[in-house]
């Protein structure tokens, strides 16, 4: 069973604000959600972002694969739960892979 297929109300993705890259992706939750924004920062380290509905950053900060997941960052994969700002849980075609926050060190732009 998916995850995301016992959640009662979740919501539709808003529109994308215009300040998030084309590549934000939508994760909805009960009553609420989130845009994630995941970028390469190096080799096998992924810069992500969260950002609210509206746009405004939640957290931002390093983070690299779970062993012994593989992710090819180039294909394309999709946000699902579970996610947050310590934990990124992805889906890329048919294996689940977790990305581990490494640091708490980047600042919010505010």
């Amino acid at each position: 069973m998916r995850v995301d297929s016992y959640l009662r109300s979740t919501l539709p993705a808003p529109e994308l604000p215009g300040n998030l890259p084309d590549h934000a992706q939508w994760l909805a939750g009960e009553g609420a959600g989130s845009w994630f924004v995941l970028d390469l920062d190096g080799i096998d380290v992924y810069k992500v972002a969260r950002y609210d509905p509206e746009g405004k950053l939640e957290c931002i900060g390093l983070f690299v694969v779970q062993e012994p997941s593989f992710f090819h960052f180039s294909k394309p994969y999709k946000v699902t739960y579970i996610s947050h700002c310590q934990k990124v849980t992805l889906i890329q075609g048919e294996a689940v892979v977790v990305l581990e926050r490494i640091n708490v060190d980047i600042k919010l732009n505010e």
